[in-house]
């Protein structure tokens, strides 16, 4: 029983490890190509946003995980 719980918490423990380290940064960069895109005036400020709301998603997903893994 505290073998499965073991490996339940660092298989939770990874995948917020990955999320934070794969889809967090994916986001933030396409924020970042967003924003320039914008600033050069062949972007919109919809895609901004959708970008900025995904970022915030995405954010507090990893919270989720990592709460979960530690719960």
């Amino acid at each position: 029983v505290v073998a499965a719980m073991v490996d339940a918490v660092n298989l939770a423990t990874e995948e917020a490890s990955l999320f934070d380290a794969k889809v967090i940064p994916a986001f933030s960069s396409s924020l970042r190509v967003q924003e320039r895109q914008f600033a050069a005036g062949s972007g919109s400020i919809l895609q901004i946003w959708q970008t900025q709301r995904e970022l915030f998603e995405s954010q507090q997903r990893s919270l989720e995980l990592w709460t979960n893994a530690y719960s």
